[in-house]
């Protein structure tokens, strides 16, 4: 089956020198910087990361997707993240601000 039914998910998670494991960076908390993120999955797939997302963009064969997010805000590459996977997207009634990616 497709990745999305298989329920194919990837996380990274934040340590101090192991950012630079998925992405090129100066890997320490004392090293703050604005961001600029894509990341391109397969079509069904959501990519979920830090800052603001700005576009997406999906290929001309249709069976990729790149995620554009903007961090404005000076962070450290260790406080970076990224969740991809076949996400269910839902948009809380009450509090229209909050989105939740559920597996």
């Amino acid at each position: 089956g497709t990745m999305a039914e298989r329920g194919a998910h990837v996380f990274s998670y934040g340590l101090e020198n192991s950012s630079r494991l998925w992405f090129p960076c100066v890997d320490s908390y004392s090293e703050l910087c604005t961001w600029k993120l894509e990341f391109t999955v397969d079509a069904a797939m959501t990519a979920v990361s830090c800052g603001d997302l700005i576009d997406t963009v999906l290929t001309a064969d249709s069976k990729k997707k790149t995620f554009h997010y903007v961090l404005s805000i000076p962070t450290s590459a260790p406080n970076i993240a990224v969740a991809i996977g076949p996400f269910e997207i839902l948009v809380d009634p009450h509090m229209h601000e909050v989105t939740y990616f559920c597996p």
